[in-house]
């Protein structure tokens, strides 16, 4: 699943979040940003991208509520 985070001013921000087929109960989540203006428009970068454990997955349920 892709997901705008956020959009200033031409500069965005995307999350994205899938589950893994192995190991069972893993997600892996990836935050990257793409800028209107730049030579290549199109293209993202990736920022952050991490394995969460089905634990690290509620920890960041909690963090974030």
């Amino acid at each position: 699943m892709k997901l705008e985070l956020s959009n200033v001013d031409g500069y965005h921000t995307y999350g994205y979040f899938e589950p893994m087929n192995h190991p069972e109960g893993y997600h892996a989540l990836k935050v990257t940003s793409q800028w209107e203006t730049a030579k290549d428009p199109g293209a993202e970068q990736t920022r952050f991208t991490m394995i969460l454990s089905p634990d690290a997955l509620n920890n960041l349920r909690t963090l974030i509520k």
